[in-house]
């Protein structure tokens, strides 16, 4: 059997669609959209890379075996589609097209159909407007469909957790220690830092070894290493181990680029550290180390008692300068020319800040910087208010006094503050325990859409309207 043949007939009640008119047989009503010029019907027009007299030429020197058709063979294709069209209903033919500023041109057909015909009728609706005005609907569905669309919209209640039993065995231990990313990713939506933190759910979609070669210093711990010989050597052994884990979940050209790219993304990773130490007049830093030996006493936030546990890499204390490792800032860095350096507060970003806000409670008198190693330069935050210790060549980029923007376009001129404000809420939500889900911007690229059913892709706005 073709294709056809095991079908199953479709329902009879409806419009048929077509794009030719061969198919459309005896109907008793047609409705042609957007008719405009260029599109269909379209006149005698020259195609602009073959022209008619070159197609001519082509079939002369082919001697016929290479026809072209020309701009009047299409033309009057066009223009018996075009009677065909007309003729086809024995009741009803509705012409439409775009009206207005801004949008295209009527074709020639259409209004020549116009002109001649006779009782024709003209309505022109709103742009955008999925049903008629209650004076020109004709069917019952389309009466009740207006009235479905005229009901003011009404945001659905978002769902929270409520069984107490549940609540209790998910709820975190504040006082005993959660990770900075844990309380960001509760900044930004409850719902997905308890499926991320606390259920460990999986997110949606492959994760690729390309996005794990962007901490990859951080995985080798780069920075421990005393030489270029056995950095290189650690970062090779690091990023085999990536290559490994992820073998299975890659396509085959991911492993060959990943392969080949090996050698070079290593060479720049070492001269980039090494250089860099130049220029940051680094030591050898000692670490890995945990945030809560720096700062053991628990921080107050929202009313609550917080201790963070991360480990961190490195730490380098050089005079009255305390440099730290620190993971990506993920997207949202300001370009190198702007001097505001005004940053996008993103997830890492702000785990990034809260892990600052703590190591200056243990170095109050010293200049902070975070070092990050994510891409083709070091980048540095120098969070120090009012002062710029830090120099940047080709291999480091410094920024100075660094300011967040949030969703809501606040701006904070010391990004440790701004942070430590706008994490309160998430540990609110953290200790209420309810998995809300709080749709926006991160929406977009957040792994647990289909599980909050808030998300980007199925809320109209930021507001939760379905």
């Amino acid at each position: 059997w073709g294709q056809e043949a095991g079908m199953i007939p479709g329902d009879p009640v409806g419009f048929p669609f077509r794009t030719r008119t061969e198919r459309l047989g005896e109907v008793r009503a047609v409705l042609a959209l957007n008719l405009i010029e260029g599109s269909f019907p379209r006149r005698r027009r020259e195609e602009a890379v073959l022209g008619d007299e070159d197609r001519r030429a082509i079939a002369e020197i082919t001697q016929g075996r290479v026809a072209l058709e020309l701009s009047a063979m299409t033309s009057a294709a066009e223009r018996d589609e075009w009677v065909r069209l007309c003729a086809a209903p024995d009741h009803t033919l509705v012409l439409s097209h775009s009206v207005g500023k801004g949008e295209a041109v009527t074709g020639l057909y259409p209004n020549e159909a116009a002109r001649l015909a006779r009782g024709l009728e003209d309505r022109e609706l709103p742009a955008g407007a999925w049903c008629p005005p209650p004076e020109r609907r004709r069917l019952p569905v389309d009466h009740e469909f207006g009235r479905a669309l005229e009901q003011e919209e009404v945001a659905p209640p978002l769902e929270r957790l409520t069984l107490p039993e549940l609540r209790s065995r998910l709820r975190p231990d504040l006082s005993a220690g959660i990770t900075t990313r844990e309380a960001a990713s509760a900044a930004f939506c409850a719902f997905k830092s308890f499926a991320q933190h606390r259920l460990e759910l999986e997110p949606a979609g492959r994760p690729s070894a390309l996005l794990g070669l962007r901490n990859l210093a951080e995985r080798a711990e780069l920075a421990l290493f005393d030489d270029p010989e056995s950095a290189a050597a650690g970062l090779e052994a690091a990023y085999d181990e990536l290559l490994e884990r992820d073998r299975g979940r890659m396509e085959s050209w991911e492993l060959r680029l990943l392969q080949k790219v090996r050698p070079a993304h290593i060479r720049r990773l070492v001269r980039q550290e090494f250089e860099a130490r130049k220029v940051l007049r680094r030591n050898r830093p000692h670490g890995p180390v945990l945030l809560s030996e720096i700062w053991p006493d628990p921080v107050k936030l929202a009313g609550h008692p917080v201790r963070f546990r991360d480990s961190i890499a490195w730490i380098d204390i050089i005079d009255d300068l305390v440099l730290v490792s620190s993971p990506s800032f993920g997207p949202g860095l300001p370009n190198d020319s702007k001097d505001e350096h005004l940053f996008d507060l993103t997830e890492p970003l702000l785990a990034a800040l809260l892990r600052a806000a703590v190591l200056r409670k243990a170095h109050p008198s010293h200049s902070l910087g975070l070092v990050s190693t994510s891409d083709s330069k070091k980048r540095v935050l120098n969070l120090t208010h009012g002062q710029e210790p830090l120099h940047k060549n080709s291999q480091v980029t410094v920024y100075a006094n660094p300011r967040v923007r949030d969703e809501s376009q606040q701006r904070d001129p010391i990004a440790t503050a701004a942070a430590v404000q706008f994490v309160k809420p998430g540990i609110e939500a953290l200790n209420r325990t309810e998995m809300e889900a709080t749709p926006g911007l991160h929406c977009s690229h957040c792994g647990f859409g289909e599980a909050c059913r808030v998300s980007a892709a199925i809320i109209r706005s930021s507001e939760g309207r379905p």
